[in-house]
């Protein structure tokens, strides 16, 4: 079977997903089977120094461990994992003592996760917007919340990364456009606070690509990717990864790159189109730099 796929592996570093939408539903789940062990040890034997998980806060206690484990012993990097997965009510916005206390019980949870695996980048959506609240004092409530997690994550040497999720997609959320996420992560000034920079979630919503890198690069601390339309692997929609990547890596990002997208075909076949393609990213993306 492994002679059947392309083997990834270069100066980027992509992180091949264990669950994108559902816990078992891995980016390589008929290759590999369904289990979050096994898919980190396909992607480790095709050159993946990296996966991601975005249900690792769900899973169970032992689950996690299983995970740290096995990433542990094929010497992987576990990559972003979603922290506060409510996307159906205001959170990170409001100032009720109730949902503050919730929001930061849930990111001591995921500390906690995090430790078990050997992770440090924690994904937050910041949830929806209060429809007769002013947008502005919104925004200073989820930069106040944000100040109160990002103690607990300095101390705990880890980073939350603020996601700024698509309207078309995601109606109603708080932050939609990325300039706007890049706006609260300045305004928290800390370490522990970044912003992680989706290019399908950017491109759905804002487009120019480049020029968003650049107006957010100082509050960029992370990369996903996925085409447009679609959210599907590079080269099935409109965006040229091959200079987005050339362009991130000329401005010094060596971070890791999440691959948060689905397979554009279905079974194995799918899978093997995902893996080509992104050894023929690494070879375009690489040529623009020579």
């Amino acid at each position: 079977m492994a002679s059947e796929f392309a083997t990834v592996g270069g100066k980027f570093r992509f992180a091949p997903h264990l669950g994108l939408f559902e816990p078992g539903l891995g980016l390589f789940r008929h290759a590999a089977g369904r289990d979050p062990v096994s898919q980190i040890e396909f992607a480790a034997d095709h050159g993946f120094s990296a996966v991601q998980d975005n249900f690792l806060q769900l899973r169970d206690v032992k689950d996690q461990e299983r995970i740290g484990r096995a990433i542990a012993r094929h010497g992987v990097t576990m990559g972003s994992f979603v922290a506060t997965m409510i996307f159906d009510r205001p959170t990170f916005a409001s100032d009720d003592p109730e949902t503050v206390k919730a929001v930061l019980d849930i990111i001591r949870k995921a500390i906690e996760a995090a430790k078990r695996v050997n992770g440090v980048w924690l994904t937050l959506i910041p949830g929806h917007r209060i429809g007769a609240i002013s947008y502005e004092k919104q925004k200073n409530t989820i930069i106040d919340n944000l100040k109160r997690c990002a103690e607990f994550a300095e101390a705990a040497e880890v980073v939350l990364l603020l996601e700024a999720l698509n309207s078309i997609d995601r109606p109603g959320m708080m932050l939609s456009k990325i300039t706007e996420a890049a706006e609260v992560v300045h305004a928290v000034q800390s370490r522990a606070c970044r912003l992680v920079f989706d290019v399908y979630h950017v491109q759905a919503e804002s487009g120019d690509i480049i020029r968003n890198i650049d107006r957010c690069w100082k509050e960029i601390g992370y990369f996903q990717l996925g085409d447009n339309p679609g959210r599907c692997e590079p080269g099935t929609g409109e965006i040229n990864f091959a200079r987005v990547l050339s362009h991130i890596w000329r401005k010094g990002y060596r971070g890791l790159l999440d691959m948060e997208h689905h397979a554009s075909r279905e079974g194995i076949a799918g899978e093997q189109a995902v893996l080509q393609a992104y050894a023929e990213l690494e070879q375009a993306a690489t040529k623009l730099d020579l």
